[in-house]
């Protein structure tokens, strides 16, 4: 007994039965998610450079619509700059290590001679924030995570990156 079948060789009476393309009219109805009737949308708009040489930063106006309970009000907007993204990812990612958390632009250009207030960089990064807020927005978990609703509600002293 030792003998090798060809693949050509296929017993179609010893094949699993195929599935039925779709659950008959009995099966249970799945039920959707929880989060899928969440309303939770944002968009980053408005860069604003502030201050001077080394001082010099950009401000972003993010807007937050959510019918979320916990947060104190359905319309939010609050001005941040990217270090307070920096600090939502990293609150995210020590929080929630099992998940799957979206990636932030990058924080400097290419080269040496980049220059990080051109309006093409400041648009390309404003864009990358909003996709970046509208992914982890969409997450069923991290949506109702605590750092996201403090990056909307709470004070921007209170998110210091180490």
């Amino acid at each position: 007994g030792d003998e090798e079948q060809s693949p050509s060789a296929f017993d179609a009476a010893s094949a699993p039965p195929l599935f039925e393309p779709r659950p008959p009219p009995t099966a249970p109805i799945a039920m959707a998610e929880n989060n899928s009737q969440v309303k939770f949308e944002v968009t980053v708009s408005d860069p604003t450079k502030t201050g001077s040489g080394y001082q010099a930063f950009v401000s972003y106006k993010v807007t937050c619509q959510t019918d979320l309970r916990q947060y104190q009000s359905p319309n939010m907007t609050v001005s941040r700059r990217f270090n307070h993204f920096v600090w939502l990812h990293s609150q995210l990612s020590e929080q929630y290590p099992c998940y799957f958390i979206p990636a932030l632009p990058d924080k400097q250009g290419i080269s040496a001679t980049f220059n990080k207030f051109s309006e093409e960089f400041i648009e390309a990064r404003r864009l990358g924030l909003q996709q970046y807020l509208h992914r982890v927005a969409l997450h069923p978990v991290l949506a109702q995570s605590k750092p996201l609703q403090v990056f909307f509600e709470g004070n921007p002293d209170s998110m210091r990156v180490p």
